[in-house]
């Protein structure tokens, strides 16, 4: 299930322990500052006991940025704004780019886009990955989640072009609105109409 698309959706019953907690015999200075935790040099704070799994499900690539939600996701310190493609915007191509992001030390080191568009929605792509190459996280950010991009056109034509609306949500998807621009009409030497 994990070479379809890398995530799946695991329901099981166990137990969360927290932070361990200090040896009884210890004096009553020593056990403030200790607080011993499990496994390899009680270097984890926390333990996780599986009892039993009840389903495991590949997570459908429609529905991969709605999963993501139910994790943590890292705080955002850092980026430059993402904006809507002008060649695209121009030729009013839309679309979800999908990208999965792999942060090290805080920093993106790798961006897969796993979104199948048409040769036209492609052009999304490029500047989307440009954009999330921006971010900058804490350094001890570690780890790899998935983002969506949408980009949309809507509202009223406008004579001139004007910035689009972004968002950015909590889920770290971004949704770039552009209002349509009219078509310049123009005319040749022999007077024909030419649309621009």
């Amino acid at each position: 299930m994990l070479e379809t698309n890398g995530l799946v959706d695991v329901v099981f019953e166990g137990e969360f322990y927290g932070p361990g907690v200090p040896d009884p015999k210890l004096s009553e200075t020593s056990k403030k500052p200790h607080q011993p935790g499990w496994g390899p040099l009680e270097a984890f704070r926390t333990k996780l006991v599986v009892h039993t799994i009840l389903s495991v499900r590949a997570v459908p690539l429609d529905q991969q940025s709605a999963a993501d939600l139910s994790h943590h996701v890292p705080i955002l310190r850092e980026s430059a704004l993402p904006m809507y493609p002008p060649l695209p915007e121009a030729a009013r191509i839309t679309g979800k780019v999908i990208v999965r992001v792999r942060v090290k030390y805080g920093v993106v080191v790798k961006t897969d886009v796993i979104s199948k568009l048409d040769a036209a929605g492609q052009r999304l792509e490029m500047p989307t990955v440009a954009n999330i190459r921006t971010w900058q996280f804490d350094s001890n950010v570690d780890g790899e989640f998935t983002v969506t991009y949408t980009y949309a056109i809507a509202g009223e034509e406008t004579e001139t072009h004007m910035n689009p609306v972004i968002e950015m949500l909590p889920s770290l998807d971004v949704n770039i609105t552009a209002r349509p621009v009219k078509p310049v009409v123009m005319h040749d030497l022999s007077g024909r109409a030419v649309t621009r």
